[in-house]
């Protein structure tokens, strides 16, 4: 017998952040920041994929952000 699990879905938006592995600083189309909420939020990865290949940006992560938390949920090494 098949089990049915079902999920609720978060109104909540995910914040998709682009952080540097090696400073931990997150990216915003000026520079870089220590503080997430200064920091740009793309709307998906293939958008953050590709700021990261116009701005040549290596060693970086995409982080993944629920809005008011307080760390991030969840990175991957994006280039």
């Amino acid at each position: 017998m098949a089990t049915t699990i079902t999920v609720k879905t978060d109104e909540r938006r995910v914040i998709r952040l682009l952080r540097s592995r090696i400073t931990q600083q997150y990216f915003n189309h000026n520079g870089w920041t220590d503080d997430p909420e200064e920091a740009t939020s793309f709307s998906n990865p293939v958008e953050a994929v590709e700021v990261c290949t116009e701005r040549g940006l290596v060693d970086v992560e995409l982080a993944l952000r629920m809005p008011g938390g307080r760390c991030d949920v969840f990175s991957t090494v994006v280039r």
